[in-house]
């Protein structure tokens, strides 16, 4: 539903876009944070005496020669936070690197104005630094680069923790990659590495199988309905409608008064105040729509049929089909725990969770599937109460 909503929040969302467009206009900041740069009070972007000269000293460093390692690291233990205040690291630097803002450069769809922004670093020393992260993008060691498809979704069955990817050497010049879990880093778990190429084709064969079954999509199908039917709540969208229509006589009293010669100070701002509320309820609308999309059920089985088009030799696709249907992967020494996505509060997925799901242990829990233990065979699917769907199978 989440996915299917995305391709529908684009019609939806035409007024925010519009009203975005009309403040880029005016060269404002549109709320967006940046280092070094601050909101004025006519709204637009203003140097921020406080964190410019961060933002100025990682570029002069950087034109130095000076490792990104070395720049964030150093950030880091002085105690400077990124904009949204978490700890710097090589893509914050990146980001920051590659900013135009910083050199005056306003960007908005199609509107670029080259002067629209106070400069914090001259034009010269930002071409320097775009220069030399293309130098090292390129570089035989850029080239060497590996991506991990499971990042951040496989974790270890013994402990818990995540299991990160990792790499190596052998005496015979030959590069292995494979995850690790943390804590063996640390020598707090004994959980063996599992090879890159190997888990990865067994969580996509998985995905692949379940997609091809008609028995899945349906079920998903029902489910999304059924989720639909409970959580659906107009109540806060009425809300918004009738002070839309509020908001719009309001307006429109406003505007008939200015056409009659009544201008004053209070009527112009009065009318501010209104046109900014106009477009706070147009977003809250948007999202209640975004949120609550009214799907058929023909509709949802249709968008999960599309994704049995796909290669699953093509890197895209595998990792569309990972963003978008898994959630956790559980890996234990002879068996896979595959956890797809769920909507729900209160819903986090641990290890002590998956496990009780798995043997059964929850007596909330509900399985549609063979209750058998699983086997290379079959697979087993459950559906816990809280929405997202396990996998078992033995490996």
């Amino acid at each position: 539903m989440e996915g299917y909503a995305e391709y529908y929040s684009e019609n939806l969302s035409q007024n925010i876009k519009r009203g975005n467009y009309d403040s880029a206009l005016e060269r404002k900041t549109l709320g967006y944070k940046v280092l070094g740069l601050r909101t004025g009070a006519d709204g637009r972007f203003e140097i921020d005496p406080a964190t410019a000269p961060i933002v100025l000293r990682i570029f002069e460093e950087y034109a130095a020669g000076e490792p990104a390692k070395d720049i964030y690291t150093r950030l880091n233990e002085e105690g400077y936070r990124t904009s949204r205040g978490g700890m710097f690291n090589k893509n914050s630097l990146r980001h920051i690197l590659k900013n135009e803002k910083y050199v005056g450069v306003y960007a908005y769809k199609d509107i670029r104005d080259e002067h629209g922004i106070p400069p914090i670093v001259s034009r010269e020393l930002f071409d320097k630094c775009q220069s030399m992260l293309t130098e090292h993008h390129h570089s035989p060691a850029a080239a060497r680069d590996v991506f991990f498809l499971l990042t951040s979704k496989l974790f270890c069955g013994h402990c818990g923790e995540p299991m990160t990817g990792d790499g190596g050497t052998s005496k015979t010049g030959r590069v292995y990659h494979y995850y690790t879990c943390n804590n063996r880093k640390r020598k707090k778990c004994k959980k063996e590495r599992a090879p890159k190429d190997w888990i990865e084709q067994l969580v996509i064969d998985e995905l692949v199988k379940l997609i091809h079954s008609d028995e899945f999509i349906n079920e998903v199908a029902d489910r999304c309905m059924e989720f639909q039917r409970h959580e659906k709540d107009q109540s806060a969208l009425h809300a918004l409608e009738a002070r839309q229509k509020e908001n719009e006589k309001a307006i429109q009293n406003m505007i008939a008064a200015i056409e009659a010669g009544i201008i004053t100070p209070s009527t112009k701002s009065r009318l501010v105040d209104l046109e900014a509320e106009k477009v706070r309820i147009e977003t809250g609308i948007a999202q209640q729509l975004i949120a609550e999309p009214d799907l058929e059920r023909d509709q949802i089985v249709y968008f999960l049929e599309r994704f049995r088009s796909g290669d699953a030799n093509d890197e895209s696709y595998r990792q569309l089909l990972v963003g978008v249907f898994l959630n956790a992967v559980y890996l234990y020494d002879d068996e896979l725990t595959l956890v797809l996505n769920y909507s729900g509060e209160n819903c986090k997925v641990t290890l002590e969770l998956v496990e009780k799901a798995t043997n059964r242990a929850d007596p909330e829990c509900s399985a549609f599937a063979r209750s058998a233990p699983p086997t290379q065979s079959y697979t087993n699917t459950i559906f816990v109460r809280c929405g997202f769907v396990v996998t078992i199978w033995h490996i």
